[in-house]
């Protein structure tokens, strides 16, 4: 399976401090969240990181 496909990443929505979303894997368990002050930020950062997964030949998690 491509690394990309391993992990998905959330759409941009509202949370308590700001606008964020999630990482999760294949079967949408969250691994980690992102939150940005603005809307503009966190899909910025979003697009990025989708980006870079769908580059990646493998994708590495080191601990918790």
């Amino acid at each position: 399976m491509p690394a990309h496909e391993k992990f998905r990443v959330g759409e941009v929505m509202s949370v308590d401090a700001g606008k964020g979303f999630n990482i999760t894997n294949q079967h949408g368990r969250p691994l980690l969240s992102l939150v940005y002050p603005t809307a503009e930020k966190a899909q910025v950062a979003h697009d990025l990181i989708k980006a870079a997964l769908v580059e990646a030949i493998a994708v590495i998690a080191h601990g918790s």
